[in-house]
């Protein structure tokens, strides 16, 4: 089913549809389009090129965090949208490691066949996000995760959400 499936970007022509496959398998289906109702809560965006050795560390502290929201609160849903952008190292091998280790609902990658930048990798993520809130990490930790309840509350204070694409 596509709820079993990791996202990826298939390398080829740029008009080609975005498809979902299994880091084990290649059987294909269409990815989620942030124009579908939200299915979880919030999406976080990881843009990652050539973070073999960085990512690691900052998926397992996001998604530690996640979990432990997510056990104290029912209704907070995630998921955690990995974008290589075209890496040339294990980048894709070490994302696919924990959509393995970790609720294949919750992480998926999606594979551009080359380097776009960072800002198209964030924004092909967001397009294929299936939160209502959407927020964009980076790979080496950077943004420290555990502010996310801090940008909730202004969320919610301005009541009006940034349009992020």
């Amino acid at each position: 089913s596509a709820r079993s499936d990791a996202c990826t970007r298939l390398r080829g022509p740029p008009s080609r549809t975005p498809s979902s496959r299994t880091p084990a398998r290649s059987r294909r289906v269409p990815c989620p389009s942030i124009f579908d109702p939200a299915e979880k809560y919030i999406s976080l965006i990881v843009p990652a090129y050539n973070e073999e050795c960085r990512l690691p560390e900052a998926l397992t502290e996001t998604l530690n965090y996640l979990k432990q929201r997510s056990s104290a609160d029912k209704s907070f849903t995630y998921e955690v949208l990995i974008v290589d952008d075209g890496s040339t190292d294990r980048t894709s091998k070490v994302a696919f490691e924990y959509v393995k280790k970790h609720n294949i609902d919750n992480v998926r990658v999606l594979l551009l066949g080359r380097n776009h930048g960072k800002g198209e990798a964030v924004r092909k993520g967001m397009l294929h996000s299936r939160g209502q809130l959407l927020l964009m990490l980076d790979a080496d930790g950077a943004t420290k995760v555990t502010d996310l309840a801090k940008l909730e509350a202004e969320v919610r204070h301005t009541l009006n959400p940034i349009p992020c694409c």
